[in-house]
C-alpha cells in the first residue's frame, strides 16, 4: 500500500484551531512566509504544541517579489517590508521587482542565504522561545526537535514575462537549490526543490522536458510541483499532462514529489505512486493563481460524493433526493437531514468536516487498486447524474437553474485520465 502525506498550508489564524482537534488526520503544516509573519506568535506556538511524528515546513514565497501585476498590490502589507529585510532582496524604485536577468552574483547569494538562514535559524528560534514559554507555565508539550522538514530553497514561477524569459527563472531556482545545498553540507537539513511552471511553459512538452532535466541535475532531496493555476475540477484537459509530467519527473529523480497545491485527484495520483505528499489548505486553496486577486474564497461545505465545495442548498437537496449519499463523520452526524442547512451557521464543524472527510478520502485511496478507483468515480457520477434527473424532485425553475450548475463532469475526466495512464501507473509500480 502506498502511503501520501497529508500536508495542510494555514493562511488564517482558525486553521491551527481546527487541526489542533484532529492531529491523527495530517501529517504536518506547510506555511507561507508572508502568513508566518501575520500570525507569528500564535503559528509559533501552534507548531510547538504538533505531536513530535508531525512536520513543519515555510514557504518563502520569493516569487511575489518578481510578478510585476501583484507586486505593488502586495508593498503595502507589512509583511512585504520584514521579508524584504530578512531575505535582503534588493528591490528599489529604479528596480523595483525581483529580476534574475539583473541581479547581481552578491546579491544572489546574500539572498539564497538569507532564506535558508530565515527557515533554518530565525523561525525555529521563536518556535523554542515558545516551547520555553509553555514548560515555564508548566502546560504538556511533548519534547521534540524544532527543525522544518525541508528548507525551501528560493524560487520564481518558470514563466516568459515582461522582467526575464521562462529560462531565465528556471535558471535562478536552479542555482538557488544548488546553493542551497553547498550552505547546507554540513547539516542534516534536507532541501525541498520546488518546480513553480506557469500554465503557458506547462503547456509546452519541450518546456517540460528541459525542467525536468535541469531539476534532476540538482541536489535537491526532495521536489514540490506547482503547476499556476492548475483547478483539479475545472482544468481537467490539463490532467493528463499534469499526470504525463509527474511520471517522467518521478522516474528521472526517483526522489519524493509533493503537489504544493492539490485536491482530490492529487490524492489519487498519490495512492498511485505518483505523488508522495498534498498540500491544501483547511476547506480551500486546492489550487493557486499567483497572478489572481488575493484573499480566500467564501466558505462552502465539501461534497464527499463530487469532492468539490458546494452550496449548503444544493447539498441539502443532494441528500434530500439520496439519503445514502449524506456525510456520514462524526460531525455531519450531529445534523439531522430535516435540519441539515444549519451546519453552515457553524465554521467550525463545515471546517472539521472537511478535515475528516478528507482523511477518509486518503485512506480509501490507499487501499484501492486503480480498476477500483475508475469503478468508483464511475459509479459516483452516474448516482449524482441520476439525482439530477429524478422527476419526483419538487423544486422551483430558479433552484432547478441553481443545481444545474453543480460541476460533476469532472468524475468522468477523472476517470478517464486514469484509464488513459492505467499502464504507466503499472510500470511504475513494477
Amino acid at each position: 500500500m502506498v502511503r501520501v502525506k497529508l500536508y495542510y498550508r494555514l493562511n488564517l489564524a482558525r486553521d491551527k484551531d481546527i487541526l489542533k482537534g484532529c492531529t491523527e488526520k495530517f501529517d504536518g503544516v506547510v506555511i507561507d512566509a508572508h502568513v508566518y509573519e501575520t500570525f507569528k506568535n500564535s503559528l509559533s506556538a501552534f507548531i510547538a504544541s504538533l505531536p513530535s511524528s508531525h512536520t513543519f515546513m515555510i514557504d518563502p514565497i520569493t516569487y511575489k517579489f518578481s510578478i510585476p501585476e501583484i507586486t505593488l498590490e502586495y508593498s503595502e502589507k507589512p509583511w512585504f517590508g520584514k521579508l524584504l529585510d530578512y531575505y535582503k532582496i534588493p528591490i528599489t524604485e529604479d528596480e523595483p521587482y525581483l529580476n534574475p536577468v539583473k541581479i547581481s552574483k552578491n546579491d544572489f547569494i546574500e539572498i539564497v542565504s538569507n532564506v535558508v538562514k530565515y527557515q533554518k535559524n530565525v523561525v525555529p528560534v521563536n518556535i523554542k522561545n515558545a516551547l520555553g514559554l509553555a514548560r515555564f507555565f508548566k502546560l504538556q508539550i511533548e519534547e521534540k526537535t524544532v527543525e522544518p522538514e525541508y528548507i525551501i530553497p528560493p524560487y520564481l514561477i518558470i514563466e516568459d514575462s515582461e522582467l526575464a524569459s521562462y529560462r531565465d527563472f528556471l535558471k535562478f531556482n536552479v542555482e538557488a537549490i544548488k546553493y542551497s545545498k553547498r550552505i547546507l553540507k554540513d547539516s542534516p537539513c534536507k532541501i525541498l526543490g520546488v518546480i513553480p511552471i506557469g500554465e503557458m511553459s506547462f503547456l509546452d512538452f519541450n518546456v517540460l522536458s528541459e525542467v525536468i532535466e535541469k531539476y534532476s541535475n540538482t541536489p535537491a532531496d526532495a521536489y514540490a510541483v506547482w503547476v499556476s493555476g492548475l483547478n483539479e475540477v475545472t482544468k481537467n484537459p490539463l490532467l493528463r499532462v499534469f499526470t504525463l509530467f509527474l511520471f517522467e519527473l518521478k522516474n528521472k529523480v526517483k526522489k519524493d514529489i509533493i503537489n504544493l497545491y492539490g485536491g482530490y485527484f492529487s490524492l489519487i495520483l498519490g495512492s498511485r505512486g505518483l505523488l508522495n505528499g498534498v498540500v491544501h489548505g483547511v476547506g480551500y486553496a486546492e489550487y493557486r493563481d499567483p497572478y489572481g486577486a488575493s484573499g480566500i474564497a467564501g466558505l462552502l461545505y465539501y461534497n464527499p460524493l463530487t469532492h468539490t465545495f458546494d452550496t449548503i442548498e444544493r447539498i441539502k437537496i443532494i441528500y434530500a433526493s439520496d439519503p445514502s449519499t449524506k456525510c456520514s463523520c462524526p460531525v455531519c452526524q450531529r445534523y439531522p437531514l430535516e435540519t441539515f442547512e444549519s451546519i453552515k451557521n457553524n465554521v467550525s464543524d463545515l471546517l472539521s468536516h472537511f478535515v475528516n472527510v478528507r482523511f477518509d478520502e486518503k485512506t480509501k485511496l490507499e487501499r484501492m487498486s486503480t480498476d477500483e478507483i475508475i469503478a468508483t468515480l464511475k459509479k459516483d457520477s452516474e448516482k449524482i447524474e441520476r439525482i439530477f434527473k429524478m422527476e419526483e424532485l419538487k423544486i422551483s425553475l430558479r433552484l432547478l437553474k441553481s443545481l444545474s450548475k453543480l460541476r460533476y463532469q469532472h468524475l468522468n475526466s477523472w476517470r478517464y485520465t486514469l484509464e488513459a495512464v492505467r499502464e504507466l501507473i503499472k510500470s511504475l509500480s513494477n
